[in-house]
């Protein structure tokens, strides 16, 4: 998205009104972009499992909801204390701990991830047992998404 700020500057030299209307057009579409991209993927996504199997995409977006909102709970912690971490080394130019950091993060949060989220949705489902491991490895996938990233 910050491209766009490039590619509009052309744009801004235009009278007052003109570059008013693009600088909140752009400011609109960095703001509710990925939003909105989230939300044609997720369309898209349901219409194909719709038409895979004939059956309302509900238990589907359930599953990506839940894993997305579990994973977010899960790998808050994490994250919180390996940016902090990782920032302080870079500050102090110790930059040769990074990579290993990462990976000790990454065991970390995947471990922590597959238990919590095994603990939730065997004590607290009824879906099928496939629900149950897509779930799991969806909300861990999520996880280390998080914390990498």
């Amino acid at each position: 998205m910050a491209g766009i700020a490039f590619l509009l500057e052309k744009h801004l030299k235009r009278p007052h009104l003109a570059r008013f209307l693009m600088m909140e057009t752009e400011q609109a579409s960095q703001a509710v972009g990925p939003w909105f991209l989230t939300i044609s993927c997720l369309t898209v996504m349901g219409l194909m499992v719709y038409l895979a199997t004939g059956e309302s995409p509900t238990l589907f977006y359930l599953l990506i909801t839940y894993a997305t909102g579990l994973s977010l709970i899960i790998s808050a912690p994490v994250y919180t204390i390996l940016s902090r971490f990782l920032a302080d080394e870079v500050f102090f130019r110790r930059t040769d701990s990074i990579f290993n950091t990462l990976i000790a993060a990454s065991v970390v949060m995947g471990f922590s991830s597959m238990c919590i989220s095994s603990a939730i949705i065997f004590s607290l489902s009824s879906v099928p047992l496939n629900c149950k491991i897509t779930f799991i490895i969806l909300t861990t996938l999520f996880s280390l998404l998080w914390c990498i990233v």
